[in-house]
């Protein structure tokens, strides 16, 4: 009777401890509730339990199959989540931006772009877990791998995309420093401009710009 009582108090955390991953996005800090449990401190039960060789294989195939990493070391899995936050954020200003951000670059109050740059670091001397290489190629396979030539050959591809997207909605170019999807291409046309006038862009790229509106490069 006893044993199956656990059993069932086993379960019912397991599945406050899904839960409240599934909420918060994290796992339970020490000694914090939900629903009435402490199921923070719970949790760091178990953990001494699998660190001591004390936990059932059962048991840990329950709660590692919520996340792999929730029985590992706190300092650890705080680590863990941590780099995956910070992919997450990464995923959002690739799509919104179509590069990685530069090395000073915050975003969303996180110094991104520092973090970024050392990352890049550690994956180019072999020191990038491959499963976190991983998450980052998941965004896009050459964010670990392209030269500077290689950044602003995209982000300038991006950038006369939303131009497109621009000229049509709008029938006409954007004014100086106008906006559009979270991107300044108003003062991007400038930047351009100043660029073709000291002879810096190339065909391939005037062309791409003409195409859109053959007044696009001239100095207003």
């Amino acid at each position: 009777m006893a044993s199956s009582y656990n059993s069932a108090n086993f379960m019912y955390k397991v599945g406050l401890l899904r839960e409240f991953l599934y909420l918060y996005g994290r796992p339970p800090k020490h000694r914090e509730k939900y629903k009435g449990v402490n199921i923070g401190a719970w949790l760091g039960t178990q953990r001494h339990l699998y660190r001591n060789g004390k936990l059932s294989f059962g048991k840990i195939d329950c709660i590692t199959d919520i996340d792999e990493n929730l029985l590992s070391f706190e300092s650890f899995l705080k680590d863990e989540y941590r780099f995956k936050y910070m992919v997450s954020l990464l995923k959002e200003f690739v799509e919104k931006n179509g590069r990685a951000p530069k090395e000073e670059e915050k975003y969303k109050n996180e110094n991104l772009g520092r973090w970024f740059t050392k990352v890049k670091s550690n994956y180019k001397n072999n020191k990038l877990d491959a499963k976190r290489a991983e998450l980052i190629m998941n965004i896009d396979k050459k964010l670990l791998t392209s030269s500077k030539k290689q950044y602003f050959d995209r982000d300038f591809k991006f950038m006369l995309k939303l131009l497109k997207e621009f000229k049509l909605r709008y029938d006409r170019l954007p004014k100086q420093r106008e906006t559009y999807k979270g991107r300044n291409v108003g003062t991007w046309i400038g930047t351009k401009r100043r660029a073709y006038k000291k002879g810096k862009l190339t065909i391939k790229q005037i062309n791409a710009l003409n195409s859109i509106d053959k007044q696009i490069l001239k100095m207003r």
